[in-house]
């Protein structure tokens, strides 16, 4: 089969010949070692399969998007991707040994990686509903990434991310039938974290589950960076799992059966109800520490708890049938001593420590605990975000982070904390100028030795009355000469236009205003040679912001 070569000439569609070198189009389905070169803005509306080891390269200062997010894209039987800037689709298939790399932002309906097949995704991601991992199917996250309807992975996959690969799922998170994960980055996830049958799971990064953490069927997990859990951690059958950080546990610590659950040294682990360890074995060479609230009995039946660190229990007692042995520092919160029948064993030892009630422990994963975090658009079409703390402990100040779909967040306000609390405490602040279309916050919070930690992103729509189309240009620009935005000639009274990069730091510029016939044209002189990056210009129409992403080569 004889090798084609199709190169874009300009902005355009994708079926249309105008928009190809030569005046040919490449067929929607291509394949025979076929490459496809995009190095301007093109858009698609039907069905595109990049296969039997064809190539499609977007470079340079192109762009391929799906606007209505309505089509498949597959890249399959060895087909291969290589996108620099952004891609948009709808359903997005990797598959059958396909290979597909994005340094750009990528946003789909459905992202679906599978049959031995590889995807690397070095910017944000945002799928909104299915995205899956499965048979052998390999991805790297080393980006922000949203996944608005949960994440599944299975069936030998393996799942990486990088150090800045934060991944948040608004549902559930399951991991199962010997998947491998590797996490550098942070987790957030809003439903359960459940992972079974066969996985192995490394986690560098903080882990925050909404729900429950469930562990089931000969699991091997080691978390070497905090945990959060707001319901409860559930090791079941055959699970090894080791925490080498420091854990929060909401609720209960609940194992049974072959568990086996290691807490390393100069970890602690926090439950704040009850430990309930049926059967299983625990070895604590650190701290655990059991709060009890509630008055309910911690439970150690058929269980063995040994290790050279500390076992504070409170509530009740302990129903005392397990065994506890090693070097052991066995503490009661009740000022009485439950451990009765002879079955604290070897060199463990029991101290009483009157009152029940244990502090919040020093160090714990976060400094914070945070109720909830909403976003709502009220009746002047400003977002009022709310977001309230049950205690705070060492809590300099918050920070309100804002994006548009690219998830590259900004800076745009820092309130107060209130230092060290252990009481309900409710903050307010309103976005007088939201985003135009649908936006995401981000809560972040900041100690008052630096230390900080980010929360779960929210997401509001904002649309306008009517649609206002705004065109940049040049773009990419060199940093130097003007820039130019035509605007609606209708729309043209009593806007302002800022300049910021992706930190949030703003750029002085002269704008001049010309008026033509259907619109005006705003000149853009920057005081300065622009460095090479990325930088938002936003458009201030009727109190109403439009973001144009401006790019510097």
């Amino acid at each position: 089969m004889i090798c084609q070569t199709f190169t874009s000439a300009r902005d355009g569609v994708f079926d249309d010949d105008n928009t190809w070198v030569g005046g040919a189009a490449p067929n929607d389905k291509f394949g025979g070692s076929t490459v496809v070169n995009i190095n301007h803005d093109v858009t698609f509306d039907q069905e595109i399969n990049v296969e039997d080891n064809a190539v499609l390269n977007i470079s340079g200062s192109g762009s391929l998007k799906n606007i209505a997010q309505n089509k498949k894209f597959k890249v399959v039987d060895n087909g291969t991707v290589n996108a620099v800037r952004d891609m948009i689709v709808g359903h997005f298939d990797v598959e059958d040994n396909g290979s597909f790399t994005i340094d750009g932002s990528f946003s789909s309906q459905e992202l679906h990686i599978k049959d031995n097949s590889t995807s690397v995704f070095n910017g944000s991601v945002l799928a909104k509903k299915n995205f899956e991992v499965k048979n052998g199917g390999s991805i790297t996250l080393n980006g922000p990434s949203v996944f608005e309807d949960g994440v599944d992975i299975k069936d030998d996959a393996i799942i990486n991310t990088g150090a800045n690969g934060v991944i948040t799922a608004e549902k559930d998170v399951k991991i199962e039938d010997d998947a491998t994960v590797n996490f550098e980055g942070n987790l957030i996830v809003d439903g359960d974290l459940e992972i079974k049958d066969d996985v192995s799971f490394t986690s560098n990064g903080t882990i925050l589950v909404e729900n429950d953490f469930l562990l089931k069927d000969d699991v091997s997990v080691t978390l070497n960076s905090d945990l959060r859990v707001n319901d409860d951690l559930e090791p079941g059958d055959d699970i090894n799992l080791t925490i080498n950080a420091n854990a929060y546990i909401a609720d209960d610590l609940k194992s049974s059966g072959d568990a086996n659950i290691t807490i390393g040294p100069n970890s602690i682990v926090q439950i704040v109800d009850v430990l309930d360890h049926d059967g299983a074995t625990l070895t604590i060479n650190g701290a655990l520490i059991a709060q009890g609230l509630g008055n309910t009995n911690e439970s150690v039946n058929g269980a063995t708890i040994n290790g050279s660190g500390l076992l504070q229990i409170g509530g009740v007692g302990i129903d005392n049938n397990g065994t506890i042995s090693g070097s052991l520092d066995v503490c009661s919160g009740t000022g009485t001593s439950p451990f009765t029948g002879g079955w604290v064993s070897g060199g463990a030892t029991i101290c009483s420590n009157s009152g029940a009630n244990f502090p919040i422990i020093p160090g714990a994963p976060l400094a914070i605990d945070l109720i909830s975090f909403d976003a709502t658009l009220n009746e002047n079409k400003e977002v009022d975000l709310v977001w309230i703390t049950s205690s705070e402990l060492n809590n300099d100040y918050f920070t309100i982070e804002r994006s548009n779909e690219d998830l590259n967040f900004i800076a745009i306000e820092h309130i107060p904390g209130e230092g060290t609390i252990n009481e309900i405490k409710e903050y307010n602040y309103t976005d007088k100028e939201p985003i135009k279309g649908k936006s995401y916050y981000r809560l972040k919070q900041t100690d008052f030795d630096g230390k900080s930690e980010t929360f779960d992103m929210v997401s509001v729509v904002f649309e306008s009355e009517a649609e206002i189309e705004v065109v940049l240009y040049p773009n990419p620009s060199n940093g130097s000469d003007n820039i130019f935005l035509k605007v609606p000639s209708s729309e043209g009274e009593n806007f302002n236009v800022l300049i910021n990069d992706l930190f949030g730091r703003d750029f002085i510029s002269d704008l001049t205003f010309i008026e033509q016939n259907d619109h005006t044209l705003i000149i853009i002189d920057f005081d300065k040679q622009l460095p090479k990056g990325y930088y938002l210009i936003n458009i201030v129409i009727k109190g109403e912001i439009i973001t144009k992403k401006l790019v510097v080569e």
